[in-house]
């Protein structure tokens, strides 16, 4: 069993799929080990980059930073993404076909998997079931996101009275 179909075993993403699905999918991704030096920022994925690959963080953590303009002001959004099991990233660009939307950073050892975006489109329309299995729980993903930004920004507002009566 290959290095990498073990890493691909631990993920919540993967779950419950057939080691044949398993060896697959190994064939079309990669390990990627980040060391950052003492006090050093290294990019793991960059903005607008068009190859929509996902990444699998195994372990360690990664930040992700979006920077955006409001009235002329720049801005910084952070997002850390823990190593948490369900933890997949590059999926907006992935299931959209677009370009990454923000910078993915780490000042940690991390360990990820890359899985090819193209490889794993075909190999998911050529197998319907684990396709379903995979869109369903990457919709898991996303929503926990989107959730848990809506609270965060639901809190600041409260705390800064704009929903004060």
């Amino acid at each position: 069993m290959s290095v990498i179909t073990q890493l691909l075993k631990k993920t919540h993403l993967f779950a419950g799929v057939a080691d044949e699905h398993i060896d697959a999918i190994a064939e079309f991704s990669s390990r990627e080990v980040i060391e950052p030096k003492y006090n050093e920022n290294v990019m793991v994925l960059k903005k607008n980059q068009d190859h929509p690959s996902l990444r699998l963080v195994v372990s360690g953590h990664v930040s992700l930073e979006k920077r955006t303009e409001h009235d002329g002001i720049p801005s910084n959004a952070q997002q850390d993404v823990e190593s948490l099991e369900d933890e997949v990233l590059g999926e907006i660009s992935w299931v959209m076909d677009q370009p990454r939307l923000a910078d993915v950073f780490t000042a940690n050892r991390a360990v990820l998997v890359r899985i090819d975006g193209f490889q794993f489109t075909l190999y998911l329309d050529e197998n319907p079931e684990l396709g379903y299995h995979i869109y369903k729980r990457i919709a898991y993903v996303m929503g926990k996101r989107v959730t848990a930004n809506f609270k965060k920004a639901e809190q600041r507002d409260t705390d800064s009275g704009v929903f004060a009566w």
